[in-house]
């Protein structure tokens, strides 16, 4: 088999060709909450203890709102959940004044879902997060976090029941993921 050199670095995963930086790791998610439903359905039930059904569910990278700003993810189904992700680089976590705008978008406070959460994505351990982020929630909107440890360990467990194509894309983001984390600085 053939070697790809980028940037003077091997490439084990087409996830690495996207990048590493805050944006590149979200659509490397995004893609696959996209095409994983059980990598989504897990996401879903450790966030929010929801079992879904995985075909009614919406998966928005990058959504915009004229004055609310641009979230990183949202996944919802419009009835049982609906969750904004915030994602941040390395150690970071949202600040407070980014949390509350999040949970004042229209289309997040009007959707008739049962359970919302406004979740912090990054390398934070989910101990550390409990500890350091600015609000537990806001708006009667939980904030919960989600670690990139977390989510390569969900992506883990959902190899067993995907379908083989799933499972080489939860492969690919493992080997992503795993080359980011031990690339980050920890202060």
């Amino acid at each position: 088999m053939s070697t790809l050199i980028s940037y003077r670095e091997e490439v084990h995963s087409v996830c690495q060709l996207i990048g590493v930086l805050e944006n590149d790791i979200t659509k490397s998610i995004s893609w696959a909450l996209c095409n994983c439903p059980e990598f989504t359905r897990r996401i879903v039930k450790d966030l929010l203890g929801v079992d879904i059904g995985i075909e009614d569910v919406s998966i928005y990278f990058q959504k915009y709102d004229n004055e609310k700003g641009i979230t990183d993810i949202e996944i919802t189904d419009n009835h049982n959940f609906y969750l904004i992700i915030e994602a941040k680089l390395g150690w970071q976590l949202p600040f407070e004044s980014q949390l509350r705008l999040y949970s004042e978008r229209e289309d997040f406070r009007r959707n008739p879902a049962k359970k919302k959460a406004i979740v912090s994505m990054s390398e934070c351990s989910e101990i550390y997060a409990n500890s350091y982020l600015p609000l537990k929630e806001v708006n009667g909107i939980p904030i919960l976090h989600l670690s990139w440890q977390r989510i390569y360990d969900i992506a883990c467990e959902s190899r067993a029941d995907s379908r083989n194509a799933e499972k080489l894309l939860l492969e690919q983001l493992k080997e992503y993921l795993g080359g980011i984390m031990t690339m980050q600085a920890k202060d």
